[in-house]
């Protein structure tokens, strides 16, 4: 370093304290980067990479990007993974020049944007929480772990344990995971390391217990842990780890959130990873988000309600008196729906005044967040007044949402922000032009003067004019005296009195130069007009936002009510156009749904004007036709697997505290979720497809309660015919026996159908299929009963297989069954002399034969194709 610049040495310093950071140093108008930083760049954002200078006698790699074009730039660097340190100047070149004509001007870095403290609207997704997490080992339990979460944008902030944490992490789609040194080398956690790039590794010494309650004391301002909650030490510890991270990047000394919630796990309906991902609830197996349940659920009219509802879905719960609470809104919103439709009018307009909130509480806000807020507070008088038509005291369980004299809090901010700010607003304080005129009298006093200035100076020489009685008298101006009032020799005996007011300046050949203490109070006001503008309104813009961060906890609520409010009027009005039923939970192992759908595969068949085929799921005790246990036979495409998830998501919604796609639904309480489907590998890992699906089906058995649900589809397909119809043998039994769980268990196995014979709980169910015209046509219907074949030549026709490939495959396939009752298949006897009979390509005369139809063949027409025939031969 010793040989560098001063402008390096400084960047080098501060590229020394954010390594894991690409530093953006602020020099002139634009952020530059060098060494691996601005390779990095370069590549990402394909912009030049240069040289500048030298550095140990080589050339130093640099690129840049202009200051004001940051927002298009900072959105592809937070994408990739990438942490950016934004290293602004502190001081101007004339404050540094003070120091000495060499001094370098003072940088620093101002905030350090990560994925998990991101609070731009182009940075992150307005219907999703952006999630931070912290994870920590659990000291007593090494298999629990204790997961404190927030989203900085919105000010939510949780912490939760769990024995799961890749599926924990995987349901609250974490932006960014803070994990310690020693954490991240822990076997356990290593499929989170290598599957997610947005890990931030920290120090062991930043995951001190007792520096942590510290840190989370000062940060809320208390002494008794009591006062926030029931918490562990293992839990303020975590969200002590939070805190300090996100003071480290925001650099400020308080982190704004509101009151740490803890999410009681037994209270939860647990998913695993796997579950999570098959069922596709939040996005597809593609990583759609529009083929997937939360998107054909979510109809929410706002931001924050979406975001309300994507945390419902990230806490299914068994908490049967929240859940009926859940269902009651909705219910009450169904049978109020002109009601329901005026409220969602009004909600309609209410903009993303969270976010806004957030910013404003980082210092990160401007004038357009401060609009946001006031065109909230603008539109709420208008919902309380629709909401007026509820009767509250019959309806106790809708007053959350009686919010007229809460609303009443809001009227002085509302109307000193609506007499503050101007109809167009700037994106940044600092470009002035944002505050009212007649808001302030000094600040009006300044635009006067800039607006005005020539027509001030003429008034005030015209005054003058006719106080001195010299009609040559001018103000004029220049760099070294300013502003001054000229008048000739002989008229300015008037001026020379001190007693008039009048200070003598110049004196010329053929004139006289004076001020005054008013034209030096113009002067001032003139030259520094722009500057006193505009810090005039950084002043009020000050005390907008003080004026925010006082009522910031009013506000956070006053979101919670609204976004509450939007999710439960639009369940309850999606709910009516689409037939949905309020399902009944109790604390029973049953499991009635009646002409239940899968709602993700409805709503694309809606768009192609088909009709979704419904099905029944009856599962009881008492009758053995509705066991626990149902084993599903039947082809591929009749719609095996998309029943299995039409019932899992069912269960899930409704755990969710939504009504349900069907006519009729009840819903034992469940516990947890679990599915084992489709065919996938981990190569990286040496895991075979086989082998993932072991261990998939491993974590069921091994975890399920008699208060489960699960779904498993062709157990044992991944191996021999033999080894599969064994283990799928094997693990139906060990359900039934020890699981002893609600289960719908897909197969192509058709032997295991005679278990029902042996397992008192299972039975036989199968899809409904027509045979007509030698065509097979798939009902698409659920009904009592075992599936004779399979259909999967058929299956294999409709996808294209080549006809020969297809005619061979039935003839072995006839040869199989007249000897499946032989313990050696003949499958691979005598091949060479089967091979002969059962591959040989027909000629083309053979085909032209099967070809012709010769029941409308003219007598002309078959004279001519005996010729054609004769001719090929």
């Amino acid at each position: 370093m010793d040989n560098a610049t001063p402008a390096m040495k400084q960047y080098l310093q501060i590229k020394q304290d954010n390594k894991d950071s690409l530093v953006l140093y602020r020099m002139g108008d634009f952020y530059e980067l060098f060494f691996d930083d601005a390779i990095t760049t370069a590549k990402v954002l394909n912009i030049t990479l240069t040289k500048r200078g030298f550095h140990n006698d080589k050339p130093i790699p640099m690129c840049g990007i202009p200051f004001h074009a940051l927002d298009n730039y900072l959105p592809r660097l937070i994408k990739e993974g990438y942490k950016v340190a934004l290293c602004e100047q502190v001081e101007t070149p004339e404050m540094a020049k003070l120091r000495g004509n060499n001094a370098v001007v003072k940088r620093e870095v101002t905030k350090v944007i990560t994925p998990g403290t991101i609070l731009e609207d182009n940075l992150i997704k307005d219907s999703y929480n952006n999630f931070l997490c912290t994870v920590c080992q659990d000291d007593e339990n090494q298999n629990n772990f204790i997961v404190a979460y927030a989203d900085i944008s919105t000010g939510s902030f949780f912490v939760e344990q769990t024995q799961n944490i890749e599926s924990f992490l995987q349901r609250i789609s974490a932006s960014e995971i803070v994990i310690s040194e020693s954490l991240k080398n822990l076997e356990i956690v290593q499929p989170i390391v290598d599957n997610l790039k947005k890990i931030t590794v920290l120090p062991d010494f930043k995951f001190n217990k007792k520096n942590n309650m510290i840190v989370f004391q000062e940060n809320f301002g208390i002494y008794d842990f009591t006062s926030v909650g029931d918490f562990t030490l293992e839990e303020i510890n975590a969200a002590g780890v939070l805190i300090d991270y996100i003071k480290l990047t925001s650099k400020l000394e308080k982190v704004e959130l509101k009151n740490l919630s803890k999410n009681v796990s037994d209270k939860a309906l647990k998913i695993d990873f796997n579950t999570w991902k098959n069922l596709e609830i939040t996005q597809s197996l593609t990583g759609e988000k529009k083929a997937s349940l939360f998107y054909c659920v979510n109809t929410t009219k706002t931001n924050i309600g979406s975001r309300y509802l994507s945390q419902m879905f990230a806490n299914p719960i068994c908490d049967i008196d929240e859940l009926n609470l859940r269902f009651a809104k909705q219910q009450f919103f169904i049978d109020n729906y002109d009601l329901t439709l005026k409220i969602e009018k009004e909600l309609h307009q209410i903009p993303d005044f969270e976010r806004a909130i957030s910013r404003i509480l980082y210092n990160r806000g401007g004038p357009r967040d401060l609009d946001v807020i006031k065109n909230t507070l603008n539109i709420l008088p208008k919902i309380c007044l629709v909401l007026t038509e509820i009767d509250f005291e019959f309806n106790q369980f809708l007053s959350e949402y009686n919010m007229s004299d809460f609303c009443l809090s809001f009227n002085n901010l509302k109307d000193k922000l609506e007499s503050a700010l101007m109809d167009e607003l700037p994106l940044l304080a600092r470009d002035g032009g944002f505050i009212k005129t007649g808001y302030s009298s000094a600040l009006d006093e300044y635009k006067n003067v800039a607006i005005n200035a020539n027509q001030y100076l003429e008034n005030l020489q015209e005054k003058y004019k006719k106080e001195s009685g010299s009609i040559s008298l001018k103000i004029k101006n220049n760099n070294i005296l300013g502003y001054y009032i000229e008048v000739p020799s002989k008229q300015a005996d008037y001026l020379l009195d001190q007693k008039n007011g009048f200070i003598h300046r110049q004196t010329l050949i053929n004139g006289v130069r004076f001020t005054t203490n008013e034209l030096f109070e113009l002067q001032t006001k003139i030259e520094s007009a722009n500057s006193k503008i505009l810090g005039l309104e950084l002043e009020i813009f000050e005390d907008l936002i003080n004026d925010i961060k006082v009522h910031s906890k009013a506000l956070y609520e006053l979101c919670n009510k609204l976004a509450s409010l939007d999710v439960f009027t639009s369940l309850s009005v999606n709910a009516r156009q689409n037939n949905f039923c309020k399902p009944e939970i109790n604390e029973s192992n049953e499991l009635i749904i009646e002409n239940g759908r899968h709602l993700v595969v409805e709503h694309f068949l809606k768009k192609e004007l088909k009709d979704f085929i419904p099905n029944d799921c009856v599962m009881k005790d008492m009758d053995k036709i509705n066991s626990r246990i149902w084993l599903l036979t039947g082809p591929n495409m009749a719609g095996k697997s998309t029943y299995l998830r039409a019932n899992a998501l069912i269960v899930f919604m409704a755990h969710v505290g939504l009504f349900v796609p069907a006519s009729h639904a009840v819903i034992g309480i469940v516990d947890k979720i679990f599915s084992r489907i489709g065919a996938s590998d981990n190569l990286s890992k040496g895991q075979s497809t086989f082998m993932n699906e072991m261990i998939e089906t491993a974590a069921i058995l091994n975890q399920a309660t008699p208060k489960s649900f699960v779904i498993l589809d062709e157990i044992g397909r991944g191996t021999s015919t033999y080894d599969g119809l064994a283990i799928a043998s094997a693990v139906l039994q060990y359900i039934h026996n020890v699981n002893n769980c609600r289960t719908l268990f897909a197969t192509h196995y058709h032997e295991l159908t005679s278990l029902t014979n042996s397992l008192a709980n299972l039975s036989n169910h199968t899809m409904e299929i027509k045979e007509y015209n030698h065509e097979v046509i798939f009902m698409h219907k659920i009904k009592e009963g075992r599936a004779d074949k399979s259909y999967g030549i058929w299956v294999a026709k409709l996808a294209g297989i080549p006809s020969i490939v297809i005619n061979n495959a039935k003839a072995i396939c006839e040869k199989l069954e007249k000897n499946k009752d032989e313990a050696d298949l003949p499958l691979f006897n005598n091949i060479e002399e089967n091979s002969k009979e059962e591959i040989r390509i027909p000629s083309e005369v053979e085909e032209k034969l099967q070809s012709i139809d010769l029941d409308t063949l003219t007598p002309m027409a078959a004279m001519q194709f005996l010729y054609e025939l004769k001719k090929k031969i």
